[in-house]
């Protein structure tokens, strides 16, 4: 049977809290468990979804080795962005989701729009999303509107100088899951607040207990 294309501007990933595909419609920002009717999916070569993508390039079975190597989990299908300045993941278009080590040989550098943020701060040339933002606040980094840099030992400070304005917790950049380094494939037994979950990465509403 042929692999299936979604229409453009629809996306499938893999709900952390479940293990269960969902559908992203990004024109219209809704979610949906199933595809609406009148939309269907096209023949293709590849099925969106499948496969581990890291800053917009699938792995190779090489990289993916290395990484279930240094993962005490499975890892999951998805697709995600990563931060090797510091070693912050997360998924496509969402926040922070926990820490990895830094530098690793994985993907191409991240894009300024891979969290799709909007608050006009540059964290390593991300722009931050909303939840980043105040999650850094809130565990006391001082930042406006502007570029900084933020190294794999916490120190971040104006892009362009050396000297820190601080120093923060790694272990508490991540927006769900209390925080932590973890495995960049996030697992469904995972204990996360539903709220923040959909938040951070778009899930239905209706998802299930």
């Amino acid at each position: 049977m042929a692999a299936k294309q979604l229409p453009p501007g629809w996306e499938a990933r893999i709900c952390p809290r479940t293990a269960k595909v969902f559908f992203v419609d990004h024109k219209t920002k809704e979610t949906h468990w199933n595809l609406p009717d009148g939309i269907d999916a096209a023949p293709e070569q590849s099925q969106p979804g499948v496969g581990i993508y890291v800053n917009g390039k699938k792995l190779s079975e090489t990289e993916i080795s290395m990484l279930q190597n240094m993962s005490p989990v499975p890892l999951q299908s998805g697709n995600y962005w990563y931060d090797k300045k510091c070693g912050a993941v997360g998924f496509l278009n969402g926040p922070c989701i926990g820490v990895l080590k830094a530098n690793l040989h994985i993907g191409p550098d991240m894009s300024a729009e891979a969290s799709a943020g909007d608050t006009g701060v540059f964290l390593n040339g991300r722009q931050l999303h909303t939840v980043d933002f105040h999650t850094l606040k809130g565990i006391g980094t001082k930042l406006d509107k502007g570029k900084y840099f933020l190294d794999d030992h916490g120190h971040y400070g104006k892009e362009g100088t050396s000297d820190p304005l601080g120093q923060v917790d790694l272990m508490k950049m991540s927006s769900i899951g209390g925080g932590g380094r973890k495995s960049i494939f996030v697992t469904p037994d995972m204990d996360l607040d539903l709220e923040q979950l959909m938040a951070a990465n778009a899930v239905p509403a209706d998802i299930p207990e």
